[in-house]
């Protein structure tokens, strides 16, 4: 099946995925930002200044960026380097680290493995604090129970759950639509396009992955080689993503939305998924984590790898799946005509956030940099001027923000949006049907005051 590309959309490297717990800004702790520089598990090296962290990530201001990055995508040593830093300008120097400090930096090391650092600071902890020796104790045995059961531990297993995490409730019932697909196709003809797909996967399993095996659910042809015990969650992960597009766009779940079903690739390993967007898609891949082809036809697929075997590397892919797959659906919706990149982006990490809750933290970085984004009196019109252009990564963090507060101001509104841009309709217009409330010239305002309220 020949296919001409129409549009991809990627994840990027440092795709932010970082759960809110309260955040420290160094400007409110002691004026001044912190300058660092930071090894990234992809071998880069990012540097620039603090702007807020907390035990699951930071927001770094670089080359004018405000980037927020998970200390799950940093190498370990690095990370443990930056963390020690930054609690030693909040507390004056290094030793007025406290017991609690010095534990907590313990137990970063050794959930990621590098036990002697971990004996090193925890025994630290226990010199400013001997009670601390009970629970250095529990956590060991926490780490152990924890790892045995494959789940990521949580940064202090001592604390309770993270309060700030974004609602995942259900969506209201959106506007009675007639036209929310395009492709008028039979039952029929629907089973000669599945058919195709399955002969296109394997096509890729016979030249690209030969351990690749099928995963056929109610919308999705999922083709995979990773280890049995995920095949299962990352099938239950693209059908709940699809239940909550539907009820939020008012599509019926019974009927296609697609050509057939959508196809999503999961490899096991880089090569592979280098190998298959070069092969099948003339896309150079080596610098990201999954993305979506799109064409006019209606045809899609999605194709994605893992990034390591850790559980949060699961969280990662889950996160970057959900995103991705979520391009798909919306390219399906009444038109194959593409949203707004700000738009696109935003509401995909939404969705993300919504269909993962806790294992997905774009919801809470989204917060964070949207923070830092207003105190540092940046316009808008930065974001919203990607329209046809890809949006840049670090851009990401405020279209969700700015998608979350669209459907909190309005949901039909927004909704209505989406329908009326898909329709082709210029922005302005489109906007002004959906938003009887809220002026396009006073978005700025509104949407930084309700971040403003979100401000400790």
């Amino acid at each position: 099946m020949k296919r001409q590309t129409k549009h991809i959309h990627y994840a990027a490297f440092w795709a932010p995925i970082f759960a809110l717990v309260p955040w420290t800004s160094l400007c409110a702790e002691d004026g001044r930002s912190t300058s660092i520089a930071i090894t990234m598990r992809s071998g880069n090296l990012i540097s620039g200044t603090v702007s807020e962290f907390d035990e699951r990530g930071l927001v770094l201001l670089a080359e004018g960026k405000l980037l927020p990055i998970s200390w799950d995508d940093v190498e370990t040593p690095s990370a443990y380097q930056v963390k020690k830093k930054l609690l030693t300008v909040i507390r004056g120097n290094e030793d007025s680290l406290t017991a609690e400090d010095h534990f907590r930096l313990g137990y970063f090391l050794a959930v990621r493995n590098h036990h002697t650092a971990a004996i090193a600071e925890f025994s630290k902890a226990r010199k400013r604090d001997p009670a601390y020796a009970t629970r250095i104790e529990q956590a060991w045995k926490e780490i152990q129970r924890l790892k045995e059961q494959n789940k990521t531990p949580p940064e202090n297993p001592f604390d309770g759950p993270h309060a700030n995490s974004p609602r995942n409730e259900a969506a209201p019932d959106s506007p009675s639509q007639t036209d929310v697909n395009y492709l008028k196709l039979t039952p029929e003809q629907h089973q000669e396009v599945l058919a195709l797909c399955k002969d296109f996967g394997n096509v890729v399993r016979e030249e690209t992955a030969p351990d690749l095996v099928l995963l056929e659910t109610t919308h999705f042809l999922i083709w995979i080689n990773w280890p049995e015990n995920t095949r299962n969650q990352i099938a239950d992960w693209a059908e709940q993503m699809y239940s909550v597009l539907c009820r939020e766009f008012g599509f019926p779940q019974d009927e296609p939305i697609w050509l057939g079903k959508c196809p999503i690739f999961c490899f096991k390993n880089k090569k592979q998924f280098v190998e298959f967007a070069k092969r099948y898609d003339q896309y150079d891949a080596e610098k990201i984590l999954g993305y979506t082809r799109t064409e006019s036809s209606g045809y899609v697929h999605v194709v994605l790898r893992r990034l390591g075997n850790e559980p949060a590397d699961l969280d990662r892919f889950a996160t970057t799946m959900v995103h991705e797959a979520s391009h798909a659906f919306i390219h399906g919706y009444v038109s194959p005509l593409e949203l707004p990149a700000w738009l696109g982006e935003g509401l995909a990490n939404y969705t993300a956030q919504r269909v993962l809750g806790d294992r997905c933290r774009t919801g809470a970085e989204s917060v964070a940099v949207a923070r830092q984004f207003v105190q540092l009196n940046r316009s808008l019109t930065d974001v919203l001027k990607y329209d046809r252009e890809e949006l840049p990564p670090e851009y990401y963090p405020i279209a969700h923000s700015l998608v979350e507060f669209l459907i909190r101001t309005d949901r039909n509104g927004f909704v209505n949006l989406v329908r009326e841009l898909k329709k082709n309709q210029p922005f302005a217009t489109a906007w002004s049907k959906s938003f009887k409330t809220l002026p396009l010239s006073d978005l700025q305002r509104e949407w930084e005051s309700a971040v403003q309220r979100s401000l400790p």
